[in-house]
């Protein structure tokens, strides 16, 4: 990860001193792209810089001992008694006309050593009452979804329902809302306000509104969203960059479970954001699959068309790599702007039966690009869709392979 870090900060240097080298009038009318570069590294430097410091903790945690723990819980709970003391002095000197301008200091410092409080039960809970202009949306996976206003909050928020209420489940979506909550340092990311409960006791995730849907609703629709190269390409990195932040922002790797083209959701710029965070494990708490049939008969459709090879015997485990496999099918998605599979069923005139996709996906076949796609991005998508997971490049790479396409100027 330190070179990663190094690796950045040197194509920052580089760019800034490129950009030094421009006339005012050059820099002016290619502002749009220079925020853009600029807001690629600001947010690889944040994630990076978030993994690093989370490393560096998790290493630091094994030099507290138990005796230095408990000598710490000692300090911080005299701090009352502490309190106290400076307060009954303070009284005294007050008596006495004494300057206590010293005194005063000191109370402000402990104060604030006492703000350091622990997280609340209910830390992230929303009122559903403060929500207003309720309007539902579309049926989801687990429920319905609601777009709706906060009264403290001048953006539109969407609230997802899970019908599952019972007490593992409501434990299960809180646990979630910290995970996600970890994720928030990434703008490639979709934001998470917290969670509610509606009236009819059903948990809720709010998160935050983005305007134009998925990245499949957006592909599929041609006449209503036309894409040149240069916007798909930014698509595409700003996908690679959410995919990143979720695998390397944290001091322990964490996988996302559930990509396709309807996870990744864009706003009125045509910036992507990966959402449905909920789906986050831990690579380390996934364990090895017991059997690929009980796991073929439990796959919906639409995660079919999203399976890797590996995933198709058994036992298998998702790691990074099978995730950027299904990143290179949405991928493939952007330059065909088709579904998986669908190109298959319009010349067969009938959809494509789940054992049919999987025994495709098993002998290693995969769908090709179409002919106009730029041959660097064609090679991406290769490259993602290899069959031996070795063969794969890393996430990180995904996103320096993007940037290269998307701001050429930086490796000239």
């Amino acid at each position: 990860m330190l070179l990663e870090f190094q690796h950045c900060i040197e194509n920052v240097l580089k760019f800034l001193k490129k950009l030094s080298n421009r006339w005012w009038i050059t820099k002016f009318f290619k502002k749009d792209r220079i925020r853009d570069t600029f807001d690629g590294f600001n947010n690889s430097l944040m994630t990076l810089g978030q993994g690093l410091t989370l490393s560096l903790q998790a290493e630091f945690r094994t030099l507290f001992t138990d005796d230095l723990v408990k000598q710490w819980d000692t300090t911080f709970n005299r701090l009352n008694i502490l309190q106290n003391d400076v307060n009954d002095i303070r009284a005294d000197q007050k008596t006495q006309g004494v300057d206590i301008a010293d005194i005063g200091d000191m109370v402000k410092e402990i104060k604030m050593l006492q703000q350091v409080k622990p997280p609340t039960e209910n830390e992230g809970h929303i009122k559903y009452s403060d929500l207003s202009d309720v309007q539902r949306l579309h049926e989801g996976k687990y429920g319905p979804i609601y777009r709706a206003k906060h009264k403290c909050e001048d953006k539109l928020l969407v609230f997802k329902t899970f019908e599952d209420n019972g007490v593992a489940a409501r434990k299960e979506l809180k646990e979630q809302c910290k995970l996600w909550e970890q994720l928030r340092f990434s703008r490639f990311i979709v934001h998470l306000y917290g969670y509610t409960i509606d009236d009819s006791g059903c948990m809720c995730f709010v998160v935050e509104y983005m305007p134009l849907g998925t990245l499949r609703k957006v592909l599929l629709d041609e006449d209503k969203h036309p894409l040149p190269w240069e916007r798909r390409k930014k698509i595409a990195w700003d996908c690679a960059q959410g995919l990143a932040a979720i695998h390397y922002g944290q001091a322990k790797s964490l996988l996302h479970r559930a990509i396709t083209s309807n996870r990744f959701m864009l706003n009125e710029d045509y910036r992507a954001k990966i959402s449905d965070n909920g789906f986050v494990k831990s690579g380390s708490k996934i364990s090895t699959s017991k059997s690929s049939a009980t796991y073929r008969g439990s796959l919906d459709d639409d995660e079919t068309n999203y399976l890797c090879p590996e995933e198709t015997t058994e036992p298998f485990k998702r790691t990074i790599k099978s995730e950027v496999y299904k990143l290179g099918i949405v991928f493939y998605e952007i330059a065909a702007r088709k579904r998986p599979f669908q190109v298959m069923e319009e010349k067969e005139a009938k959809q494509m039966e789940k054992a049919m996709k999987w025994k495709f996906t098993k002998e290693g076949k995969k769908e090709e690009p179409p002919s106009d796609t730029p041959e660097d991005f064609k090679q991406l998508i290769n490259r993602c869709r290899e069959t031996d997971h070795c063969n794969r490049p890393s996430t990180m790479d995904v996103v320096r392979a993007l940037e290269k396409m998307c701001f050429p100027e930086l490796y000239k």
